[in-house]
């Protein structure tokens, strides 16, 4: 992911409340340029939305989804 030029990525991560799925979301919102990032969790027990840094949460560029794909 590191190193695309294009400033229009869009991005769809699922599971971003649990565990790995946040980290993945802190990594990709860290290290790319991007318009949109879409995160679709269904919110199981193991999911925790304080695993997700209150700057991402706020950015309106970031939608957060409840569902299950």
């Amino acid at each position: 992911m590191k190193g695309h030029n294009s400033k229009n990525m869009k991005y769809i991560i699922t599971g971003a409340w649990g565990f790995i799925g946040s980290e993945f979301l802190k990594k990709v919102y860290v290290e790319n340029q991007f318009t949109e990032i879409i995160v679709v969790d269904k919110q199981t027990y193991a999911a925790d939305q304080a695993r997700v840094p209150i700057p991402i949460l706020i950015d309106e560029r970031v939608q957060f989804i409840t569902g299950d794909i």
